[in-house]
C-alpha cells in the first residue's frame, strides 16, 4: 500500500501546484492591471518540462530515423519522464523517487492523448 499512497499524495501535490501557479498568474495579472486573468496557465507552467521532454523525444526518434508510432510514443515518454525528473530533482530539490512518480503520472496524460490521436486516425499504432 506504500506505492498507492505515494501515487495519491503525488497526484494531490500536482493539483496543488497547478492551483498555486494559477493563483500566482492571477495575482500577477491583477498587479499589472489586467481585467481578465489568463485561465489554464498554471497547468501549462507545471507541465512545461514534460511537454518539452516529450517533443524532444519525438524529435530524437525522428532524427535517428525510427519508424512506427509505438517507437515515437516510447521515445517521447522516456524523454518526458527524464526531463521532468531532471527538472524536479536539480531545480526543485525533490527526491528521485518522488520526482519519478510525479513525472510518470504527468506523462501518462500524454500517452493517453497520443493513443487517442492514433485511434482517431484509424491507423494501427
Amino acid at each position: 500500500m506504500g506505492l498507492w499512497n505515494d501515487i495519491k499524495e503525488t497526484t494531490h501535490d500536482i493539483m496543488t501546484d497547478i492551483d498555486t501557479e494559477q493563483e500566482r498568474i492571477n495575482q500577477s495579472a491583477k498587479d499589472m492591471g489586467a481585467r481578465k486573468p489568463e485561465q489554464g496557465g498554471g497547468l501549462i507552467k507545471v507541465a512545461l518540462p514534460n511537454i518539452i521532454g516529450f517533443f524532444v523525444g519525438l524529435a530524437f526518434a525522428r532524427l535517428f530515423g525510427f519508424s512506427g508510432r509505438a517507437v515515437y510514443l516510447i521515445s517521447g515518454i522516456v524523454f518526458a519522464v527524464a526531463v521532468g525528473t531532471l527538472e524536479h530533482t536539480v531545480f526543485g530539490g525533490m527526491s528521485l523517487k518522488s520526482a519519478v512518480i510525479r513525472n510518470i503520472i504527468m506523462v501518462s496524460f500524454y500517452c493517453i492523448m497520443f493513443v487517442i490521436t492514433c485511434l482517431i486516425q484509424d491507423k494501427p499504432i
